[in-house]
């Protein structure tokens, strides 16, 4: 348990699995305070070796359960009390730590935190390898001995990673049901009420309608993440399905029938369904919902009385609008200026009036969109500006 003596929360995952998500979620409930990622399950095990050399005891990284107590009780001491004060620190009692590292070290985690708790994050592997693929493979210091193993074969270097992890999930389950919590990514972007709601109620928090509605509208603290979740604005499930077109050439039949078995354990189909594209629930065509409404008008206003965004915007954006209603507009938040035509500008972004006004909506992600080819960045994005840009950009209603 943590030095406090209440016990917390772990989520548990894969990288790419959607544990932002869920860390957004429990930070928004009132009890809970939950950090972005601050790995504590690898601060745990610099301290075993830190705490081990001290008293000259030789650690074996296979048998940290020989660790001596007192050892143990320095390692709460020091985490936990960290923990337990950042929590205090923003008027919380109990914390939830999201890590996908820290299943790496969950044998010494349980050892340190005896009374944690575990929500097990689930997604299907070839969705979770789709992810990963998108430039993570190699940034990732978890996946370095997968790729070394299968020879830099990604795919099979990917899946091998998660039928490990994932199977540790699962034994821990096992182990200890009455600590544990499954959730599958794919029910909780479908059902988030339900989903969230059983999570709650299995880890003893109470439960308000009005939580998930107040998930992106909640201040987050910032630190490493999935940057994606900073322009997301509902729960949705456009990421559902990505991976059903993996191609498989060249993976290990051994490492492939591991992974169908442990697919077929947690209830998946063999290949996931490719999600639906949303329909964009605002159409240009009216006078108050045409792009040159959008821009001339709403976003002119918005410069005006959204000080923050603009200030957080260094650069200048040339928006191409493809269809009808379409033209080209240069935004300049610094000058608080809407251009019309090919004014110079820092980055250009070419998207069509249908999903321009989808995006704006909320109701398609921009980075999504970006990957299914409906919108295109060029020149230097800065994510961070973007997100301003968004929000200057936001309607307020459908």
């Amino acid at each position: 348990m943590s030095s406090s003596g209440r016990a917390p929360i772990f989520i548990l995952s894969c990288y790419r699995t959607g544990s932002t998500l869920m860390r957004y979620i429990f930070d928004t409930h009132p009890d809970v305070y939950s950090p972005p990622e601050v790995s504590l399950g690898d601060a745990a095990a610099q301290l075993a070796h830190l705490e081990a050399g001290l008293i000259g005891f030789k650690l074996d990284p296979a048998r940290l359960d020989q660790l001596p107590a007192e050892s143990v009780a320095g390692i709460r001491a020091v985490l936990g009390g960290r923990m337990d004060a950042a929590t205090a620190r923003h008027g919380k009692r109990l914390w939830c730590e999201k890590s996908p590292s820290n299943l790496a070290s969950l044998g010494l985690l349980r050892l340190v935190f005896p009374e944690a708790r575990f929500v097990c994050l689930y997604r299907h592997a070839f969705d979770v390898v789709q992810s990963l693929l998108r430039g993570m493979m190699y940034r990732l210091p978890e996946l370095q001995p997968y790729l070394i193993t299968h020879k830099v074969h990604q795919v099979s270097a990917a899946l091998d990673y998660w039928n490990g992890r994932t199977l540790a999930q699962m034994a821990l389950e096992a182990k200890a049901p009455d600590r544990c919590v499954r959730v599958r990514y794919e029910d909780l972007v479908a059902n988030p009420e339900e989903s969230v709601r059983r999570v709650f109620s299995s880890l003893g928090l109470s439960w308000n309608e009005a939580l998930l509605k107040a998930v992106f509208t909640t201040p987050h603290d910032q630190g490493m993440q999935d940057h994606l979740i900073v322009l997301t604005r509902s729960v949705h499930g456009e990421s559902v399905g990505g991976g059903h077109d993996l191609p498989l050439d060249g993976v290990p039949p051994e490492v492939l029938s591991a992974t169908r078995q442990i697919l077929e354990a947690l209830g998946y189909p063999e290949r996931p369904q490719p999600a639906c594209r949303p329909t964009p629930v605002d159409t240009p065509g009216t006078p108050s919902r045409t792009p040159h409404w959008l821009f001339e008008t709403h976003l002119t206003e918005r410069m005006r009385t959204e000080p923050a965004s603009v200030k957080a915007i260094r650069s200048s954006y040339r928006f191409e609008i493809l269809g009808d209603g379409g033209g080209t507009w240069v935004v300049d938040p610094q000058q608080r200026k809407v251009l019309t035509g090919q004014a110079p500008a820092s980055c250009k972004i070419e998207i069509s009036a249908a999903d321009l006004f989808a995006v704006a909506s909320g109701r398609l992600h921009p980075f999504k969109a970006n990957e299914q080819g409906r919108l295109q960045f060029h020149g230097n994005i800065n994510v961070y500006e973007i997100d301003a840009l968004m929000q200057l950009l936001r309607l307020s209603s459908p």
